[in-house]
């Protein structure tokens, strides 16, 4: 920081050769006193002042009267005080005590069948899709693929037919035998009609251009080149862990039968095999250069994953690297949404006497009963433990009155042995004196 105090005045003479002399206003001329700012207080965010340039925005929200700036800013703030604390006993109101989030989920029931589970709540307006024949196959089949609950049907087709395609002959089969299964096996309703929907396969699709999943955001790539923000980064986790970086391209809804429905996201997926990745302290570094997984036609399963399935990434360009092809993966923590590992709670045995803790209530006997002469503790038949606090209390007292009234050998003995002490004698005979006195 030395060095760089020495550095910053060179340089602007330097600056000075190439920018008029309206360039250099006091705003440049601070850059002189930052470096021994920095040496004198240390590192800035431990005495910066912006919270408190924010709350001076905030004050000045409330002025209205110009001419009298100080008791309106006043004003407006013992006011908004005011209705902030009213707000938090009103109720059916919505205010900032009780209104929803504004990345909130939308109510999902409770599915049998962890597809059908798969939801997102729409962000944009609707646009109807026309599949081909062979795109609705394709993705009726990714769904059923992706539906462990039907585990023991794939296993039926795949030892009946074993020289069968079951990505094109698995559905047309599954849909006969849900509907034998559905009339001679007694299963619930539900089940049976979010068995029967997945059977016959997906009515209408639509899409959408953004939606909000697990209280995260997606936007699709298309709409987020146009805009600052970006929300299109996903990554998605694959059987053997390996981790799948892509951009979103589009939001596909399945209609079912009975009003069920499938959220799928149709993704870019980035080729980092080999070289193409690079890990080094805790900053992953990808290429975008070549995609992954690219089918012939739009509708390749290999494109798609459930809606559930994705997680939220950003891309940042990596600044280290020559290219542009290069971007750093930033893996952040959503507001409000935390990942709180399960707490089991563990009941102790007391292996002595082969009980728990919570098999016996504490209760504690204020009372004096003048016909209980049992001064010991017990448990009583329905496992309570018993405790006569005035007895304790009684035994307690007594023994310090007594200790009071009847000092012991050692006490006495030890006062003998300081009146022996001249010093002592004279202590008493002072004090004496005094008393007479």
């Amino acid at each position: 920081m030395y060095k760089q105090e020495k550095n910053v005045v060179n340089i602007l003479c330097n600056l000075e050769l190439v920018y008029p002399p309206a360039f250099f206003d006091i705003m440049v001329h601070l850059v002189l006193h930052l470096p021994q700012e920095a040496i004198l207080g240390g590192p800035v965010y431990m005495r910066w002042m912006y919270p408190f340039e924010r709350y001076m925005k905030k004050l000045k929200g409330y002025l209205r009267n110009k001419a009298r700036p100080e008791g309106s800013i006043a004003e407006g703030y013992v006011a908004d005080e005011a209705l902030t604390f009213c707000s938090m006993y009103l109720e059916g109101i919505q205010t900032k005590f009780n209104h929803p989030d504004r990345n909130a989920d939308a109510d999902i029931p409770k599915r049998h069948l962890h597809v059908f589970s798969s939801q997102c709540r729409p962000m944009s307006k609707v646009e109807i899709l026309d599949l081909s024949e062979e795109a609705n196959k394709s993705l009726h089949y990714f769904v059923l693929n992706n539906c462990h609950e039907i585990e023991d049907y794939k296993s039926k087709f795949k030892s009946d037919f074993p020289g069968r395609d079951m990505k094109t002959e698995f559905s047309s089969w599954f849909k006969y035998e849900a509907d034998t299964s559905s009339s001679s096996h007694n299963m619930s309703p539900d089940c049976t009609n979010e068995l029967m929907a997945l059977a016959y396969g997906p009515t209408r699709a639509c899409s959408y251009d953004a939606c909000i999943v697990n209280g995260v955001r997606f936007v699709v790539h298309s709409r987020d080149v146009r805009r600052t923000t970006q929300n299109s980064g996903v990554v998605s986790i694959g059987e053997d862990g390996t981790l799948f970086y892509g951009q979103l391209e589009q939001i596909i809804e399945l209609k079912y039968l009975h009003k069920y429905s499938v959220v799928l996201f149709r993704c870019k997926w980035f080729d980092t095999s080999g070289k193409r990745l690079e890990k080094k302290n805790n900053i992953v570094s990808i290429n975008i250069s070549r995609e992954w997984f690219v089918g012939n036609e739009w509708y390749d399963d290999q494109q798609y994953i459930l809606a559930t399935q994705a997680k939220h990434v950003f891309y940042l360009q990596d600044p280290s690297r020559s290219t542009d092809n290069w971007r750093v993966v930033e893996d952040v923590h959503h507001r409000k949404l935390w990942d709180h590992p399960s707490m089991s709670i563990v009941n102790e045995i007391d292996l002595l006497h082969d009980t728990q803790s919570s098999d016996y209530n504490l209760v504690v006997d204020s009372g004096f009963d003048e016909n209980n002469n049992d001064d010991e503790n017990f448990i009583d038949g329905d496992g309570e433990f018993d405790v006569d606090v005035n007895d304790e209390f009684d035994d307690y007292e007594d023994n310090e009155e007594d200790d009071l009234l009847y000092p012991s050998d050692e006490e006495v003995q030890i006062k003998d042995d300081f009146m022996v002490d001249d010093n002592v004698d004279l202590l008493y005979t002072c004090y004496s004196s005094d008393d007479s006195d």
